[in-house]
């Protein structure tokens, strides 16, 4: 990602500063549209899980109910890791 944006800035003649500037605003868009997608999709892993709850109970919906769950937690953990690194960059900018 970082590579196609530096190329297409340098490719265009851009000083340092503006090619700078411009991987930047491209990170930034990356970063809003990745934990944009991963909100995106816990809240529809929520909704499924809760639909595969509200079934009758038998083998298939526990199962399904299980997998949902699984997939609920690896989102969550994605996004705390995201905002886990975001709160360290901003420490490591700003300090304490």
């Amino acid at each position: 990602m970082i590579e196609e944006a530096w190329e297409l800035r340098d490719g265009a003649g851009c000083s340092l500063g503006e090619s700078l500037r411009g991987v930047a605003a491209s990170l930034k868009d990356w970063s809003v549209s990745v934990l944009g997608d991963l909100e995106k999709s816990l809240k529809k892993a929520k909704k499924d899980m809760e639909r595969w709850r509200r079934e009758p109970i038998s083998d298939e919906s526990v199962r399904r109910e299980a997998a949902w769950s699984y997939k609920v937690d690896r989102l969550e953990e994605q996004i705390d890791l995201y905002w886990r690194q975001r709160a360290h960059v901003n420490w490591l900018q700003f300090g304490d």
